[in-house]
Parts: structure tokens; C-alpha cells; sequence
């Protein structure tokens, strides 16, 4: 509430004044788009958040086995997970039906599905009935709660338009000024580094949801970056080769026309005739 305030009269003042100052205005209204929704769950929450569903001692250990087995086996199906204000992890599950493997049923299960301390804490038919008996979630979090402004692309052409100059460069340099937008830079942006970046954020992200599923992702994330150094590196000696060769597209690739019908060829000798059908064979009698 507290940050709120100062940031819309921070906005106030600069609204005041003659020449405002974008970034300092852009970060204010960052600052309310990050409160606001918290802002907007706790507006319609009234009185004390329920207990949730809770299973008797004998029944959550017989249900929490089955869980832990059946998603050994990939066979749990996950249809939502949040945040209660207790700080759980609630996820609803899908799972075969432990009394009638023929049927499915909805668990709700609170803690990290793939982790050992995963308990069941609630069993129900339909997952209409699941909804109705889960405890209030929280706002997630962000990613970086310090704040992160993206940083700007540049004037690096999209892809396409990288595409587009390929297909009508008649020469290696122009290939090579392409492959240039593309490779690493460390004095501007290229696609793969932003796709290196963009490869972090999401190896950052898996990771900060704080589950097995999200530290194996972020591992495999991390190596496709590694594979994209790789990638950089070929791409950067194929930019070489481009400017060492010097080639041009020989003259007899010319262009076809694309909207001129051509005329109908006209023959100068005249058809052969067609050819006379050979008499069916008659087998001979031995």
C-alpha cells in the first residue's frame, strides 16, 4: 500500500511539471500494474480463508501411496495447481480410482506432485466437487520481485525480414551482413543472444517454482543453451566464409515471370502421326 501511494504521487508530481520523465512515469505505472492485482484478491476476500479438505489419518495414507504410484507411473493427469494462504502448494489431480481401477477420480494433494512429501487431501468423484472444497489461493508470485525492465532489441530486423533478404541477396556479402544480425554481439543484441536470454529467463522461471519437474527443466534448459554457444560459434565461421567468398548467382538464374501467362509454343514441324495399334496375338495351338 505503502509503495502504491508513493508511486501515484510520484506519477502526480510529474504530471505537474512541464517535460515528464518517461522512465521514472514508466516505472510508477510498473509499480501499480504489479500491486494492483494484489490489491484486486485481497478486495474480495472476506473473513478468514477455509480450512480445505482433510482426509482421517488411515485414508490420507492409503490415498498418498496410491498418488506417489501411480504418478511413478505417468498416469496422473494434473489439472490446476496454486497457493493457499498457508503457503501450500494445492494441485488437482486426476488418478485411477483406488476401490475401481476402471474409473478415474480427482485427488487434491497438497506439496510438489513429484516429491516425497506429497499427501493427499481430499478424494472426489468429479472435479466440480473438487472445486468447491479447495481453500482460497493466493496471488502467485513474479519471476523477478525486484523488478527487470526488458531491455530494448535494437534496430535488429525481425526474421522474417532476414528471410525475405536472403531470398533476393545476389551476393555472399549480403548473406553475410544477415548472418551478422544473427551471431553474438556484445555491443548490441543479436537473435541468438536474445534467444539465449530468452532460454535463461525460462530456465529461471522452472527453477523458481521450486519442484522436481521445475529443477530438471531448468538443467535441460541450461544445456540448450549450451547448444546455442555451439550454434553461434558455426554460425560465426559461416559468416566468415560468406565474406571470404566472394561469389555472386551465375546470370542464367534469372528471375520466372509471376504474373505474365506465357504465350502457347508454336510448332514448327507437324505432329508425328499417331501410332497404329499392333494386332492382338493369337496363341498358337500345339
Amino acid at each position: 500500500m505503502d509503495d502504491l501511494e508513493a508511486a501515484a504521487e510520484h506519477a502526480r508530481h510529474l504530471s505537474e511539471q512541464a517535460i515528464a520523465d518517461r522512465s521514472t512515469s514508466r516505472q510508477c505505472h510498473v509499480t501499480w500494474a504489479d500491486r494492483a492485482r494484489f490489491l484486486r484478491d485481497l478486495a474480495v476476500q472476506e473473513g478468514p480463508p477455509p480450512p480445505g479438505p482433510e482426509l482421517p489419518a488411515a485414508e490420507e495414507a492409503r490415498w498418498t501411496a496410491h498418488a506417489h504410484d501411480v504418478r511413478r507411473r505417468h498416469m496422473m493427469y494434473l489439472y490446476e495447481s496454486r497457493y493457499d494462504a498457508a503457503g501450500r502448494q494445492i494441485t488437482v489431480v486426476e488418478v485411477p480410482d483406488l476401490d475401481q481401477p476402471t474409473e478415474d477420480c480427482v485427488l487434491v494433494v497438497a506439496g510438489d506432485v513429484d516429491s516425497a512429501t506429497m499427501r493427499v487431501l481430499g478424494r472426489y468423484d468429479t472435479l466440480d466437487q473438487s472445486q468447491a472444497d479447495l481453500p482460497a489461493a493466493v496471488q502467485p508470485g513474479v519471476l523477478h520481485p525486484r523488478g527487470r525492465f526488458p531491455r530494448s532489441a535494437g534496430k535488429v530486423p525481425p526474421l522474417a525480414d532476414l528471410i525475405e533478404q536472403i531470398a533476393g541477396a545476389t551476393q555472399s556479402q549480403e548473406i553475410a551482413e544477415v548472418l551478422d544480425y544473427v551471431v553474438s554481439d556484445g555491443a548490441s543484441p543479436r537473435h541468438l543472444s536474445q534467444l539465449c536470454d530468452l532460454l535463461a529467463e525460462c530456465a529461471d522461471f522452472a527453477l523458481a517454482t521450486e519442484t522436481v519437474t521445475g529443477r530438471d527443466l531448468s538443467v535441460r534448459l541450461r544445456g540448450l543453451m549450451v547448444q546455442t554457444d555451439v550454434l553461434d560459434r558455426q554460425l560465426r565461421h559461416a559468416l566468415i566464409a560468406f565474406q571470404d567468398t566472394i561469389a555472386v548467382l551465375p546470370p542464367h538464374r534469372t528471375p520466372q515471370p509471376r504474373h505474365l501467362i506465357p504465350p502457347p509454343a508454336v510448332r514448327s514441324t507437324p505432329p508425328p502421326p499417331p501410332a497404329q495399334a499392333a494386332p492382338p496375338r493369337v496363341p498358337r495351338r500345339l
